[in-house]
C-alpha cells in the first residue's frame, strides 16, 4: 500500500474500541507492527485452503483419491472453513464497544484449530499402517484419551487466561501471592461464572489443570510401561512425560515473567506438541 492507503487505514483503525480504550497515541510505525501479524495471519488462513483445493481437485480428476479418504478431506475443509467463520466471529466481537475479543471466541477459535490439527495428524498417520493391525487390549487406550482430554482442557482455560489478560495477574508460583486460592475467586454470581469468567479463578483453574495433567499423564505412562507393550508405544509414553514436564516448566516460567510474547508462543506452541503426542500415542494402541 502507498502512503495514502496506510493512513486511511489507520484512520479506520482510530475509531476502533482497542485503539481508544487501549493504543491513544499509537504511531503510524506501531499500527503496520500489528496490522502485519494479523494480515500474515488471515494471508497463511487462505493459502491453507488453498493448499487443499487445488491439490484436491487435481488427485480427484485423477481418480487418485478413494472415496474413503475423499470423504475425510472434505469433512476438513468443512471444519476449515468453520474455523475461518469463527475466527471472523472472534475478530467481531472486539470490535463495537471493547478493546479485546472476546475470550470465549478466542478459546473456541483456538480449540477448533487443535481439533483439525488432531484430525489431520491422524489421518496422517492411518495412511501409514496397512490394514492388519494389532491393536492394544481392551482398557489401554482410556489412560491416553484421558490424557488428551486434560490436555485440551487445560488449554480451554488457557485461552480463557490469555484472553482476559490474567497471566499478567499473579505472577508468583505455587501460591497466587501468598494464597492456594486467590482472595476473590468467587465474588461473582452465580458460583460457577467464576470458572470462566473471574481472572483470578481461571488462572487458578488453569493451573490446577495443568498440575493434574501432569500427575495423570506420568500415572498412565508408568501404567503402559507396566504392561510392556511395544517399543514404540513405550518410547510415546516417555516422550509424552518428558514433554508434559517441559510444557510445566514453560508455563511457570512465563507466569513469572509476565508473559513475554515469544514465551508465550512457545508455551502455546508446545501444547500443540502434547496433543499431538497424546493423538499418536492413541493411534499406535488402537491401531497396532
Amino acid at each position: 500500500m502507498n502512503d495514502a492507503a496506510w493512513e486511511d487505514m489507520f484512520l479506520l483503525y482510530k475509531a476502533s474500541p482497542e485503539y481508544t480504550h487501549r493504543n491513544v497515541g499509537m504511531d503510524l510505525a506501531g499500527f503496520k507492527g500489528i496490522f502485519w501479524l494479523e494480515y500474515v495471519h488471515r494471508l497463511v488462513g487462505r493459502l491453507v485452503g488453498v493448499a487443499v483445493v487445488v491439490p484436491l481437485l487435481v488427485f480427484v480428476a485423477c481418480r487418485l483419491v478413494d472415496r474413503r479418504v475423499l470423504r475425510r478431506i472434505l469433512g476438513l475443509f468443512v471444519l476449515g472453513g468453520l474455523q475461518g467463520a469463527l475466527g471472523w466471529f472472534m475478530v467481531a466481537s472486539g470490535l463495537i464497544d471493547r478493546p479485546d475479543v472476546s475470550h470465549y471466541r478466542l478459546a473456541a477459535h483456538l480449540m477448533l484449530a487443535v481439533v483439525l490439527f488432531a484430525a489431520l495428524l491422524w489421518m496422517a498417520l492411518d495412511c501409514t499402517v496397512s490394514t492388519a493391525f494389532s491393536p492394544a487390549p481392551n482398557g489401554v487406550v482410556r489412560g491416553p484419551l484421558l490424557c488428551l482430554g486434560m490436555v485440551m482442557l487445560t488449554m480451554t482455560w488457557g485461552a480463557f487466561v490469555a484472553g482476559l489478560d490474567a497471566g499478567l495477574t499473579y505472577n508468583t508460583f505455587p501460591l497466587m501471592d501468598g494464597h492456594i486460592v486467590p482472595p476473590g475467586a468467587w465474588v461473582q454470581d452465580p458460583w460457577w461464572y467464576n470458572l470462566v469468567a473471574n481472572v483470578a479463578t481461571v488462572q487458578f483453574v488453569h493451573r490446577s489443570l495443568a498440575l493434574c495433567t501432569v500427575v495423570v499423564t506420568c500415572v498412565v505412562a508408568w501404567k503402559l510401561w507396566a504392561t510392556s507393550l511395544s517399543k514404540p508405544v513405550c518410547c510415546l509414553a516417555l516422550a509424552l512425560v518428558f514433554a508434559v514436564c517441559v510444557q510445566l516448566f514453560l508455563g511457570i516460567t512465563t507466569l513469572l515473567l509476565a508473559v513475554p510474547v515469544s514465551l508465550g508462543i512457545v508455551h502455546q506452541a508446545m501444547a500443540v506438541v502434547l496433543v499431538g503426542l497424546c493423538v499418536t500415542l492413541i493411534f499406535r494402541l488402537v491401531r497396532g
